[in-house]
């Protein structure tokens, strides 16, 4: 899917109303003349076609709007995104969830000024590493405030694909959200997961930030694992 199709299906996900010919042309490529001569069986067909991208479980493991300017999105399957770095998103994104719709999106902002980032600058740079500089979150942010509406909610809802796919990949740490914790606006509380994960290491929390997030999941979803079977055993079941 391109950009211009995830976004035509975010607008369509907001509740916007899209003609057919515009639609059956982004989508499937039908020129909006001969769109407008299909049968209604055919329209049916092919809108049904395309119905699971708007719902709410969809997944998605890459990022599909790759840049804001310079500012670029991480590698599919968050390859490069540091712990740290997913959890000051994904921190943004809980509390942005009521700003959708509003002309003004402060922590949406925030939230992609923590996502996209400009080239050879990252979270966390290597001793000695000279061709790398710390990113300037707070600057990206500010960036991201002249940014295209449309783009940035786009973005907003692919973070919700990526998190349906971590729910897949990591079942234990990222449970699917009931229709009870939507309406409580329950979020993950990453601090309190990090001290967690951390445990009686803290002299070395600092590497702790610096891992792969990937790699942060697979271990905690393992320890997470490990901790229910060791319950089960003690019960007896």
């Amino acid at each position: 899917m391109n950009e211009e199709q995830f976004l035509l299906i975010s607008k369509i996900s907001a509740g916007a109303e899209v003609p057919d010919s515009v639609f059956f042309q982004t989508m499937y490529g039908i020129k909006r003349n001969l769109a407008k001569d299909l049968d209604d069986w055919y329209k049916y067909c092919l809108t049904n076609k395309a119905k699971y991208l708007s719902a709410k479980k969809a997944s998605c493991s890459k990022f599909i709007i790759k840049n804001f300017g310079k500012l670029v999105a991480p590698a599919d399957m968050l390859e490069g995104v540091s712990l740290q770095q997913f959890m000051t998103v994904d921190t943004y994104y809980s509390r942005a969830k009521d700003e959708i719709g509003e002309a003004i999106m402060p922590n949406v902002d925030n939230m992609l000024g923590a996502l996209y980032l400009a080239p050879h600058t990252a979270y966390f740079v290597e001793p000695g590493d000279k061709k790398t500089k710390l990113a300037d979150i707070e600057a990206n942010a500010l960036f991201m405030r002249k940014q295209d509406y449309d783009r940035k909610v786009g973005a907003y809802l692919n973070w919700s694909m990526i998190k349906n796919f971590l729910s897949k990949a990591y079942p234990l740490l990222f449970p699917e959200s009931t229709e009870k914790d939507a309406k409580n606006n329950k979020s993950t509380d990453w601090l309190n997961v990090f001290d967690n994960f951390v445990g009686d290491d803290i002299a070395h929390a600092e590497a702790y930030k610096t891992m792969e997030a990937t790699d942060a999941f697979r271990i905690m979803n393992k320890r997470i694992h490990d901790y229910n079977q060791a319950k089960l055993k003690a019960h007896g079941k």
